[in-house]
């Protein structure tokens, strides 16, 4: 938590007073196995949405297929 508020700090010292700093996360490791269980199901049905590339892979480790860059990726 600290680096984050080190980074708002610095954007700030810099004169930026326009941005939104958003923090992600997906819970405590005991939520973590939960959360890409549901991801999994959410993508088995929205496979044929996902590019080629991941399309195959999700199921091995479906937290992959949000770091895809592909306009294709039916985002």
């Amino acid at each position: 938590m600290e680096v984050i508020a080190l980074a708002a700090g610095f954007y700030g010292d810099l004169g930026l007073r326009r941005i939104d700093l958003a923090v992600n996360s997906m819970g405590c490791a005991e939520d973590r196995p939960r959360y890409v269980t549901a991801l999994h199901d959410f993508l088995a049905g929205q496979a044929t949405e996902l590019c080629d590339e991941h399309r195959d892979r999700f199921a091995a480790n479906p937290l992959r297929v949000l770091d895809c860059k592909r306009p294709s990726a039916g985002r």
